[in-house]
């Protein structure tokens, strides 16, 4: 039999109405609150989510970003989202964490309580019609007048020159209209965080966090342009959404080994801080100056002494503390019970 853990969705205010919080049981939740955060829940049998297939991962995501999203729909106006499989062994731990991030947490909440993400899909409307118009594009026509005169002699190497230069201009075109969009909807967006496009029918993939009450002339402003590129493009869009882009919070657990390695590396005594971590791992740089040894190749020693940074900077992350100069412990007992990290994802 799995052994049973704790399913975190997200973050919402510990002292919102009572009723909100009865209604997550039809939900199949339940809520861990510490102080003025409360942790959206739900008991799961913890799997192997590492190696799930795309199908069933899939089938996650849409129960994630669905509960999620049910939690707004039940009247939490501020929902700070989890990435996709966050879990924990215990409400105990789900307790540590919210205490040791509870001032991350508050942050957030404030900064986003009137404010709401919209996303932005966009298309080509007749691909076809655009990859003619590309290819009659005068660097293209050139090239290909000049292959021709090659006769029998033209190679799988120009035909690669002519698509490379179609993607180019296609690239250029979508690029062009993206800008339009992204100036149009600037000055009305806190912020604006551009995806991946998925394929080169896609032009735009975009998440833009708002005021709520901006959401109407947002719209008209994206009719506006949606008349002035004369049906140029399949506009889509998706929200009020919680702010997934912006702010969605992930549990890193920390290995005690890793940081024990990482702290023998950086040479750092049992009480340290932030900011002789950072002197430490210069020091640690100076050894490998080419000045200091010209024959040796050290990129691997550079490679150790970086990760050993970075993950002292994590365990930091971990720790309660009201400055980056404000010392704390590495003794065993202690890194261990600061093993859990929250932090927004980048």
């Amino acid at each position: 039999m799995e052994a049973k853990g704790i399913y975190i969705y997200g973050f919402v205010p510990g002292f919102d109405d009572i009723n909100k919080f009865m209604a997550l049981e039809g939900l199949g939740l339940f809520a861990i609150q510490f102080r003025e955060v409360s942790a959206v829940v739900s008991d799961m049998e913890t799997s192997d989510y590492a190696n799930l297939n795309m199908e069933s991962l899939a089938q996650l995501l849409i129960h994630h970003q669905k509960t999620i999203e049910e939690l707004v729909n039940i009247g939490f106006s501020i929902v700070v989202p989890l990435r996709l499989v966050t879990t924990l062994d215990s409400k105990e731990d789900v307790l540590s964490v919210i205490g040791k991030g509870y001032d991350l947490i508050l942050d957030v909440m404030n900064k986003i309580e009137t404010l709401t993400e919209i996303d932005i899909v966009a298309t080509w409307s007749d691909f076809s019609e655009i990859l003619k118009k590309v290819s009659n594009h005068p660097d293209i026509t050139e090239l290909k007048k000049n292959i021709s005169l090659k006769g029998d002699n033209i190679t799988q190497s120009d035909q690669i020159e002519v698509g490379k230069l179609v993607k180019d201009k296609l690239d250029e075109m979508r690029e062009s209209f993206k800008v339009k969009i992204l100036n149009s909807l600037a000055s009305l967006s806190h912020e604006i965080k551009c995806h991946e496009v998925m394929n080169d029918q896609m032009v735009i993939n975009t998440a833009f966090l708002i005021n709520r009450n901006s959401k109407v002339q947002f719209e008209n402003v994206l009719t506006k342009m949606d008349e002035e590129f004369n049906g140029a493009l399949n506009f889509k869009i998706v929200g009020p959404l919680p702010c997934y882009s912006f702010y969605t919070f992930e549990i890193n657990k920390l290995d005690y080994q890793v940081i024990e390695d990482a702290k023998n590396e950086l040479g750092l005594k049992n009480m340290t801080s932030e900011k002789e971590i950072k002197e430490a791992y210069i020091e640690k740089l100076k050894l490998f100056h080419p000045d200091k040894n010209a024959d040796l190749d050290n990129s691997e020693n550079y490679n150790i002494a970086s990760h050993a940074y970075k993950m002292m900077l994590d365990y930091s992350a971990s720790v309660n503390k009201s400055s980056k100069d404000e010392q704390f412990s590495l003794e065993r007992k202690d890194v261990i019970n600061n093993l859990v990290l929250l932090r927004i994802r980048k």
